[in-house]
């Protein structure tokens, strides 16, 4: 048989020389996306972890801050009721005093004198119980602030105000007590002794029974404030298992990503294969 004319040696070879470039062009073109692909993977990998790292880390650090501050609230509510304590404890010197001046038919020169100077401790306490009450609402409020930032990073998870509302009660409770330890100190005028006993026992009265509410609310504070740091501990739990699930979901994505590319790699580097045995 004759051989054919070169010129269709040629026609007929070309076109599978076109195809094995082609196949090897394409199997290089899907090895180098395999391998950056892969490669970004990994990096996102690394990234999620040290991400899970970087906030946990934050987490453990606000809620061992506000912790903290809780903890310290609870002692100052502590300090603030023995400082009510106190006072009350004076005020109810006085109601006893003032009352004793009221039974006494002929008092003694000198027991008006003696009334109004048990007044005056009650007055350089009452000072010291405002600025330790000044103390509690500091930390707790600025404990609380920190809460916030806390909130924020598990929304859907509410925080219950815990101490805020019976701050606001306690507020408005101490400046009611505010006039009355001002009316007890108001310069009660001319008049028998009895008469200035009986409007000094009724006002001292009237204080203590506002202290004791005080007492009272603060209790509550207390007990709030308690409540709230487990409130904040399981908060942080929380956060910290969002953290992880979130993070074991990244990179069981990025795993079957890269896995993926694995797969185009081994595509590609058979395509190269192909190409070179034709």
């Amino acid at each position: 048989m004759a051989a054919p004319p070169p010129s269709e040696t040629v026609a007929a070879t070309a076109p599978t020389g076109d195809t094995d470039r082609g196949k090897r062009a394409l199997g290089v073109v899907e090895q180098v996306a395999a391998v950056i692909g892969i490669g970004v993977s990994i990096a996102l990998i690394v990234v999620v972890l040290w991400g899970r790292g970087w906030l946990v880390d934050q987490t453990d650090k606000v809620s061992g801050t506000v912790d903290g501050a809780l903890a310290q609230s609870v002692t100052l509510v502590d300090n603030a009721s023995t400082r009510v304590s106190d006072v009350s404890g004076r005020v109810a010197a006085v109601v006893d005093a003032a009352n004793a001046l009221v039974a006494n038919p002929n008092p003694a020169p000198g027991l008006s004198e003696a009334l109004s100077a048990q007044l005056q401790p009650i007055q350089d306490r009452y000072l010291v119980l405002r600025s330790a009450y000044t103390d509690v609402k500091t930390t707790v409020v600025s404990a609380y602030d920190r809460l916030q930032t806390l909130d924020q990073m598990l929304p859907f998870f509410s925080i219950p105000q815990g101490p805020v509302d019976s701050l606001t009660s306690l507020d408005s409770k101490l400046q009611d007590i505010d006039g009355k330890v001002t009316d007890l100190f108001t310069t009660p005028g001319s008049g028998a002794v009895n008469a200035i006993a009986a409007g000094v026992a009724t006002r001292a009265a009237n204080l203590q029974t506002g202290l004791e509410s005080v007492t009272t609310t603060l209790h509550d504070v207390s007990v709030r404030i308690t409540t709230l740091q487990a409130n904040v501990q399981a908060k942080a739990d929380q956060v910290r298992q969002v953290i992880t699930v979130a993070t074991v979901l990244l990179v069981l994505l990025f795993l079957y990503l890269a896995f993926l590319h694995w797969v185009l790699f081994r595509t590609g580097s058979r395509l190269r294969r192909l190409g070179s045995a034709e």
